[in-house]
């Protein structure tokens, strides 16, 4: 996992992660008979907003906090794509579709409920502007079975805005901050195509263009991003661009 590979961040993931967990098992008794996922790929848009934020600067409390939504949202997200694009007359898999909604509605609230009580409120509109994003393109696929990239179009929807708002909680005014939010939408794509299992060469100019643009985003020998790229190579069996690799001067 990708938190092994960056041990400064470490204790910031593992606490993100044991907060949500207790929210969880806290709030969702009925936890272990749904389709409620526990595991660590529900990290990835903490460590996008952590490391966004460390480009600029280290992370703060308000980052971390912004962290722990991202986390929720991320499991909220999960629940609501597992719905079926069909109901059928089946009362358990109703039972199961009606209890994945609630869930999902319950985990949204949380993170309204975090927005205020960590003083996050000028994050509202962004936060709320980017679920309703989401549930859009649900409705989308839903209505019209043709809705092309829906399911990546929210990966690179969720990748944009942790990228853009964890750097934004660090620097309030940066210069470089369209292009991490930039840099972040096409990561989304990446981690999408593949977690949906798409092929690497429908989503190729993603890849170059985070390799491309990897330099504007490093910060002394921090290069949170060229792990994640590395990570999510490994993954696919692909390198980096040739352009991209050292020169060797004879």
């Amino acid at each position: 996992m990708l938190k092994k590979l960056m041990p400064d961040i470490m204790p910031e993931l593992m606490n993100i992660e044991a907060k949500t967990h207790h929210f969880l098992k806290s709030n969702i008794r009925m936890l272990q008979n749904q389709k409620l996922t526990i595991g660590q790929e529900h990290l990835w848009l903490p460590l996008l907003c952590i490391c966004s934020a460390k480009t600029i600067r280290n992370s703060y409390t308000k980052t971390l906090k912004l962290a722990e939504i991202f986390h929720l949202l991320s499991y909220a997200t999960q629940l609501h794509c597992s719905l079926p694009d069909k109901n059928n007359n089946d009362k358990t898999d109703n039972l199961d579709m009606k209890y994945n909604i609630l869930t999902g509605d319950l985990l949204y609230s949380r993170i309204y409920y975090n927005i205020c009580k960590h003083g996050l409120q000028q994050y509202l509109m962004p936060l709320s502007t980017l679920i309703s994003r989401l549930h859009e393109s649900f409705i989308l696929h839903d209505s019209y079975g043709w809705y092309y990239g829906y399911e990546i179009k929210a990966y690179a929807l969720l990748g944009e805005s942790a990228c853009f708002l964890g750097a934004y909680s660090a620097s309030e005014g940066h210069c470089r901050l369209q292009a991490i939010k930039e840099y972040g939408y096409h990561l989304g794509i990446l981690q999408g195509a593949y977690h949906t299992g798409k092929n690497i060469a429908e989503y190729y100019s993603s890849w170059q263009y985070c390799w491309y643009n990897l330099e504007e985003l490093m910060v002394s020998d921090k290069h949170y991003f060229e792990i994640i790229l590395n990570e999510l190579g490994a993954k696919w069996r692909i390198e980096k661009p040739f352009v991209t690799r050292e020169c060797i001067v004879l």
